[in-house]
């Protein structure tokens, strides 16, 4: 990804559209001053009455004492008005101290008090603070009073003020939310449109690659069964070496993607952990035999009843074992499965492959397994491959509730394990024992031959290919080039098998088998995906389609007569057709 792509939330972060909304600072005493002028402790009544009677609109006169300014009372007007007013106490207290009419106890703040403090002191002083005010004072000398309407008016101000702060804010905070969302939705559609042209790439390289690949091994296999000299027997071996070294490329960098894109569904059926590792052991033996290096299972008891996918099993077990022989010159490679836990209802078992290759620098160990490494990844090294196989099984293990892992001592060779958990199913599954290997080819051109298949391509040369291999098993072959074509030759024929396509001009593969379903002759017929198209999903559209079962180019010709022996012969069964 490019460095200069900015993160949507730093730039609402730094959004320089962002409202500047200065709070006022917060309210002090000093702010409701009111300089009213003292009077002093020793002032006689007849002087108080006169500055009342001066100013009547103050409620309260402070008192202080004049040798250090300090206040020491208040005098609420109304209270020493109501006092003078009683019979004779005019003439008793005009010539004594004012003190005697003073609250001695009045609330006193200094200037720097903030108003909210001195609410909360009026509230707590009782009703006859609040009547009176307070007592504002700086350094402890006398500076005036403040009223208690005067503090409600300025913290009702105040709280104005805030209330519409808040609202300011709320409102860019929605607005930046909005931007956020709309940010974001952009950049989750762009990574799904990203997504989505990454998958359908793949599926085009898949295809693109798989469609000439089958006619390339095809027709090798074509060349060889025609008879050829030791020579072009040797050259053909070249030729389908490299094709699968490359088809197994392509497989790598598919299975990567499908398994970052999280796309990959593990199936769960009956398994057989030594079948797993014989599969891979019959594999392998060839190469291994060109190294003359021995093969070696070593298994625990496990019990009858696994459940799990065997092929992403086997698939893991293999990626390490095609290193192992790839990295070992002489000795011995093991294949290991070990029971590490089992209960009533699942299984842990670790799956080893032992060599005694060159062994792996302790420094390399921790980047193996990431996408694309190797130990060695100068442009000297001395073995091949896309370093793809490792981080597929670590992943393929975590899919299956495991992990794994690498031991390595240099010059002596490497452990690579990983772990899986198992299902148990409760009862012990049925694997057929192992037996003579039928050959397919020879079964359907004793028990079909003369039966009409349809095959349907828009590739010349895959048509070319399954036509003339499944016509020397004694079939009859008719083939088409499109969906539109095959609907009509189905129309008019009746078919025991059809292999179908699926990207083709017209009519592809999947509608021109709804099509084909819908004709009376036609609704148990087995249809046969033939196809280049390797996601699950693709499989999955091939069910719901209609078809019957998935073969995926390029396939060995073996598969293809196994396939079609397969269905022919649940056709010739009473029972209904399923995949």
């Amino acid at each position: 990804m490019s460095q200069n792509m900015n993160d949507p939330d730093d730039e609402l972060l730094d959004d320089p559209t962002e409202i500047d909304v200065q709070s006022p600072p917060a309210p002090v005493a000093a702010d409701v001053l009111d300089a009213c002028e003292p009077v002093d402790r020793h002032a006689k009544v007849a002087s108080v009455m006169e500055h009342f009677l001066a100013r009547p609109d103050v409620i309260s006169l402070p008192v202080i004492d004049s040798t250090n300014g300090r206040p020491v009372g208040m005098i609420n007007q109304a209270a020493f008005m109501s006092n003078l007013a009683k019979p004779y106490h005019k003439e008793i207290y005009f010539g004594r101290s004012c003190s005697i009419f003073m609250d001695k106890a009045p609330v006193i703040v200094d200037a720097a008090t903030p108003l909210q403090d001195v609410s909360a002191r009026l509230a707590e002083s009782g009703s006859r603070a609040t009547a009176d005010g307070f007592v504002i004072v700086s350094d402890k000398r006398y500076l005036g009073i403040g009223h208690t309407q005067d503090v409600l008016r300025v913290m009702a101000e105040v709280h104005r003020v805030q209330t519409r702060q808040l609202a300011i804010r709320r409102d860019h905070l929605e607005d930046v939310v909005r931007r956020r969302t709309a940010a974001l939705t952009l950049a989750r559609d762009a990574a799904n449109a990203a997504n989505i042209a990454k998958s359908a790439f793949l599926a085009n390289m898949s295809h693109e690659i798989r469609t000439p690949m089958n006619g390339i091994l095809g027709m090798a296999h074509l060349l060889r069964r025609a008879g050829v000299t030791p020579k072009q027997a040797e050259r053909l071996d070249t030729i389908e070496k490299s094709g699968l070294h490359l088809l197994a490329v392509i497989n790598d960098i598919l299975d990567i993607s499908k398994i970052e894109a999280q796309k990959v569904v593990l199936e769960d059926t009956p398994i057989s952990l030594p079948g797993v590792l014989d599969n891979v052991r019959t594999m392998l033996s060839e190469a291994a035999a060109q190294k003359n290096l021995r093969l070696e299972l070593v298994i625990d008891l496990f019990p009858g009843d696994l459940s799990g996918d065997a092929a992403r099993l086997q698939q893991a077990v293999l990626n390490y074992a095609s290193n192992a022989i790839k990295f070992t010159d002489d000795g011995t490679i093991t294949l290991r499965a070990v029971c590490l836990e089992a209960s009533p209802h699942a299984v842990m078992a670790r799956f080893e492959v032992c060599d005694t290759g060159i062994g792996i620098p302790a420094e390399a160990i921790p980047r193996l397994f990431n996408a694309f490494e190797q130990a060695d990844n100068s442009t000297t090294r001395r073995y091949g491959g896309t370093g793809l196989g490792l981080v597929i099984t670590r992943r393929l293990a975590e899919l299956m509730g495991g992990e794994a892992g690498v031991r390595s001592t240099v010059g002596v060779g490497s452990t690579f394990w990983f772990t899986a958990k198992l299902k148990r199913r409760g009862e012990r599954a049925s694997h057929d024992a192992p037996g003579p290997k039928h050959h397919a080819e020879a079964d359907i051109r004793h028990r079909h031959a003369g039966k009409r298949v349809l095959v349907v391509d828009d590739e010349p040369i895959n048509r070319m290919v399954a036509r003339v291999q499944i016509e020397d098993s004694g079939l009859i072959v008719d083939s088409a080039e499109d969906g539109a074509r095959a609907i009509e030759l189905a129309q008019q024929h009746s078919y025991s098998a059809i292999l179908m396509d699926l990207r083709m001009p017209n009519v592809d593969g999947l509608e021109a088998t709804r099509r084909i379903r819908h004709m009376p002759s036609h609704s148990r017929t087995p249809i046969i995906a033939m196809t280049a198209n390797v996601f699950a999903e693709d499989k999955a559209r091939c069910l719901q389609a209609g078809m019957n079962d998935f073969l995926m180019k390029p396939f060995a010709t073996e598969l293809l007569f196994a396939m079609l022996l397969k269905w022919l012969a649940r056709q010739d069964s009473p029972a209904v057709l399923v995949a």
